[in-house]
């Protein structure tokens, strides 16, 4: 799985252009009241930003790897993708605008302890993904 991570001091954001570009191929009708901020309103009343949209948004990583870095870096920032697991979880932390991923993991329920892992599940633990029971 693919996710867009900020890698230097600055924050993530996208530009205008990327966020339509994202609009256009979600098929979403917008419109937009600035050119230059990172905003549209939806035509169902909503609105949609770079806050609402999933870094693992396959959509969102097509567009950045149509247009690149550029249009995906806030200031003085860096955007580039990671790569984690399919089907994994996990966390984004962030210190002074950098980000890093701190935490990938599967959920396993008890029983799938006790009556032994998938061969995906295996496969993603020996890729690195800890081990979280479901509750």
């Amino acid at each position: 799985m693919k996710i867009l991570i900020n890698k230097c001091h600055g924050g993530y954001s996208i530009s205008a252009n990327a966020l339509s570009m994202y609009a256009d191929k979600k098929g979403l009708k917008y419109s937009v009241k600035n050119e230059y901020l990172p905003f549209l309103d939806l035509a169902d009343g909503t609105s949609l930003s770079f806050y609402n949209i999933e870094r693992n948004d396959p959509t969102l990583i097509e567009v950045f790897e149509e247009l690149g870095s550029e249009d995906f870096s806030g200031i003085s920032a860096e955007v580039s993708i990671v790569e984690i697991p399919d089907n994994a979880q996990y966390k984004i932390s962030e210190y002074d605008g950098t980000e890093w991923i701190e935490q990938i993991w599967i959920e396993v329920t008890l029983d799938e302890l006790k009556n032994g892992l998938s061969v995906e599940q295996l496969s993603m633990v020996f890729k690195g993904c800890d081990i979280k029971l479901k509750h």
